[in-house]
């Protein structure tokens, strides 16, 4: 007979299909990344065509505010919603 010990039993492991953090999770962080990379490459070509800042919708230029809480940003808050990603 074993001898008891203090500790914890040690969780149950899930079954294969249900393992967090699985392939499909992985997928969609991916494209999450892609995606941001691609806001930010974007961001860059407008720095470097001089439209980095303003709004591509009514061409209004973008707080300070707006670029701290999204660096990456094309559009205006008002046109944010409208606009899409």
């Amino acid at each position: 007979m074993r001898e008891p010990t203090n500790q914890p039993p040690a969780p149950a492991r899930p079954a294969e299909g249900d393992q967090p953090g699985g392939a499909d999770e992985a997928v969609a962080a991916l494209e999450r990344i892609e995606a941001e990379l691609d806001e930010v490459d974007a961001a860059l070509d407008r720095l470097d065509d001089g439209t980095y800042g303003r709004c591509r919708v009514c061409d209004a230029p973008l707080s300070d505010a707006e670029l701290a809480e999204r660096p990456a940003a094309s559009t205006c808050a008002a046109h944010e919603v409208a606009a899409g990603p």
